[in-house]
Order: C-alpha cells, then sequence, then structure tokens
C-alpha cells in the first residue's frame, strides 16, 4: 500500500534522509525512533508530497492519508472556533462554503473529550486541548493512512494516554498508522513495529528486535550535521 524504493531527499544538493525502502501494509501501527536532525520529519513529508526526492520512486495507494504535525509547527492563534478548526478539515472535500453538520463535528469533538469545546476559540485551548482538536479532525477525515509527528510531545501524561488509545482503537478498525515518537518506553508498549532512521534505515522490523542496544547506540551516535562541501550522495 506505500513504497519506497530507493529514496532520497535533501535540499541544496545535500541528502536530509538516503537511500530509503520502505514497504508499509494495510493495518500496520509503525514507530520511528531517531535523533533531532535524523529525518523524521522529512521521512513523513515525503510520503505527503510535500517534498519531492531527489532519487527514488515513492508509491501511496491508500485512498486518504492523514497527517497531524508537530504540535509546536501549528499556529492556534487564530480567531477561529474549535468547531471551525475541525470542519476545516473536509474543506477540500466539500468545498470552501459547504457546512458541515452540527452532529458530526460534536460527535468528532466528543471522541476525543472535547464535549463542549465546539464554540470555544482554539486560542484558548491550552497544548493537550489543541492535540485533541487535531485528533478530532482526523476522526472526521476518516483516512486509511495516518501520519503523526510526535504527537505526544508537550502534552500532559493523562492525554498522550488517552490519545494513544484512540490510536489503537483506529488500528484495529484497520488504519495504519506511523508515527514519529521520542518516548521509547510508549513505543516498546504500543507500537508492533520500529523504523530507527538517522538519515538511513538503520533497522525495520518488531520492536522489541529494533530496541536493542547496538541499534540505539549506533541510531542515536551518529552525525546529524550537514557538510556543505559533501558531493552528491550516489550509492555504489
Amino acid at each position: 500500500m506505500l513504497s519506497l524504493r530507493n529514496v532520497t531527499v535533501g535540499y541544496d544538493r545535500h541528502p536530509i534522509i538516503h537511500h530509503i525502502n520502505l514497504s508499509v501494509k494495510q493495518g500496520e501501527m509503525i514507530a520511528i525512533i531517531g535523533p533531532n536532525g535524523g529525518g523524521k520529519s522529512t521521512l513523513l513529508k515525503s510520503i505527503l508530497n510535500q517534498l519531492i526526492p531527489m532519487e527514488g520512486v515513492i508509491e501511496n495507494t491508500f485512498k486518504k492519508t492523514g497527517y497531524i504535525p508537530q504540535l509546536f509547527n501549528v499556529n492556534h492563534s487564530f480567531p477561529v472556533s474549535v468547531g471551525f478548526f475541525v470542519s476545516s478539515a473536509l474543506i477540500r472535500e466539500t468545498g470552501l462554503f459547504r457546512t458541515i453538520s452540527k452532529k458530526r463535528i460534536e460527535e468528532s469533538l466528543s471522541a476525543v473529550k472535547l464535549d463542549g469545546f465546539k464554540n470555544k476559540y482554539i486560542s484558548t485551548l491550552s497544548g493537550g486541548q489543541f492535540q485533541r482538536a487535531q485528533f478530532a479532525r482526523i476522526y472526521l477525515q476518516k483516512p486509511d493512512l495516518l501520519l503523526l509527528d510526535e504527537p505526544f510531545s508537550a502534552i500532559d501524561q493523562k492525554t498522550a494516554l488517552e490519545l494513544m488509545d484512540l490510536l489503537k482503537e483506529w488500528n484495529k478498525e484497520g488504519k495504519t498508522i506511523i508515527t514519529v515518537m521520542h518516548d521509547l518506553n510508549m513505543v516498546r508498549e504500543h507500537f508492533p513495529s520500529t523504523i530507527a532512521l538517522a538519515k538511513e534505515i538503520i533497522a525495520y522490523g518488531n520492536t522489541e528486535e529494533v530496541l536493542t542496544e547496538d541499534v540505539l547506540l549506533k541510531t542515536f551516535s551518529l552525525n546529524m550535521a550537514i557538510n556543505p562541501n559533501a558531493e552528491i550522495c550516489h550509492r555504489n
């Protein structure tokens, strides 16, 4: 359903991730771990076609892909209501002037425990509440592939665990989930498969087999700095 073959993505001729080979089937639940600057967000944006590969091919045959970016990358100071923010997830499908039923919006908010928040401004929400609102957008979209970039960072543990439970429910329904994670304990407990990424895939497979001392040491000890004088990356 999702295939990356020899994918290299970068800026100004220098790769951020290189020679990525990855195959993801429907219903998988995968964590991506790695150091800051290791290309985790770049990998997600490549799958979303927000970044064009310098080399290689990406094939995504999932009907609909949902995305939750890192919390600090989303500006929620705009004076719009939570209900509008959630319903805007369907603008591409419904058009700008077609309204979404109140019932659908309220169902989405209820699913993430934001009952009664429809008319509140998003600027008044805490970090955890805003993250719940982002999950409500996904609930409304109903994608079959879901990409999440550090969805549990900078939110309280209670919210993180409740949203994790929601992800697991969606996975049981057949949704495919790929999540950038920093908390290795959560990865061990909740994710069957893991990708260790440090500009290239260090290891990919069963979580217990990936989260070994040797793999973690190799993944988090690599130098992430970009050499501006480096030659274009080619595989022999």
